[in-house]
């Protein structure tokens, strides 16, 4: 990630720094393969306090994650079937047709594309990332989705599932160019393993977004104008409320978030 990025990053201040992802087919050159087995969850974390880049290949890891990554292939149905009793069993569904359809629609890569992954700490990352991991609080993550949206307008959305979230967090948005989100207490992984607070929003940047993030990051404001007690910005304000009365009367409203200021 160029200098800039990392200058913008450390603004946030962040308790659990953003994690740079890299996916290679042949083994990448220059990176230690880390010495532990662990699901890909736990990987990030890893990554967010370790000093150096490191990569895992599918022995690493001890979970679901390299099937969303296309490291192994998708299990046959009888697989799938036996993962929903499970799924019901644990009270996450209420049956095994409801989690089956789970496995049955998990976005994954193609297989065979991915060998191997490189996780590396933002701030020594010295490669374009094909994905960044954002785990912000809702101060920060309201920040970085305005980032996602303020050049282009897209929508934000959030697609995932209690269980297997890997599989919308790391494949869902390189295959859609789309930054995914949700919540850590959401998810029946990281709650089972303990990975994080539960009050955080893990927010996934794909390549196809990330500049333009960065881009957003630089020149939009951080605070918007309604939320500023400065004098400037109230009299600001206050220049505009004749235009919002006016914009309210066209849809039929009297709502004025200017008279508090």
């Amino acid at each position: 990630m160029h200098e800039r990025a990392d200058e913008l990053i450390k603004k946030f201040m962040f308790d659990f720094p953003p994690v740079a992802i890299k996916f290679y087919k042949e083994k990448p050159e220059g990176v230690k393969r880390i010495e532990k087995r662990l699901p890909l969850c736990k990987f990030v974390k890893e990554a967010q306090f370790a000093e150096e880049k490191f990569y895992v290949d599918a022995k690493n890891d001890a979970c679901f994650g390299k099937m969303s990554l296309g490291m192994i292939r998708k299990p046959p149905s009888g697989v799938a079937a036996l993962a929903g009793i499970m799924g019901a069993g644990y009270g996450i569904y209420g049956s095994p047709m409801a989690c089956k359809k789970l496995y049955e629609n998990l976005p994954s890569l193609e297989p065979g594309t991915v060998n191997y992954i490189v996780f590396c700490r933002c701030g020594l990352c010295d490669f374009e990332p094909d994905l960044v991991f954002f785990f912000c609080d809702a101060r920060q993550a309201d920040i970085i989705m305005r980032a996602s949206c303020y050049l282009t307008g897209d929508i934000w959305e959030t697609r995932s599932a209690p269980v297997v979230n890997c599989a919308w967090m790391y494949a869902y948005p390189i295959l859609s160019g789309k930054v995914n989100y949700m919540l850590t207490s959401m998810s029946q992984d990281l709650k089972v393993r303990k990975a994080y607070p539960g009050n955080l929003v893990m927010i996934a940047v794909p390549r196809q977004k990330l500049d333009e993030v960065m881009q957003a990051l630089e020149i939009m404001p951080w605070v918007t104008l309604p939320l500023r007690k400065d004098k400037a910005s109230i009299d600001n304000m206050q220049f505009r409320r004749r235009f919002f009365i006016k914009m309210g009367q066209l849809f039929g409203s009297d709502f004025d978030p200017h008279k508090d200021k």
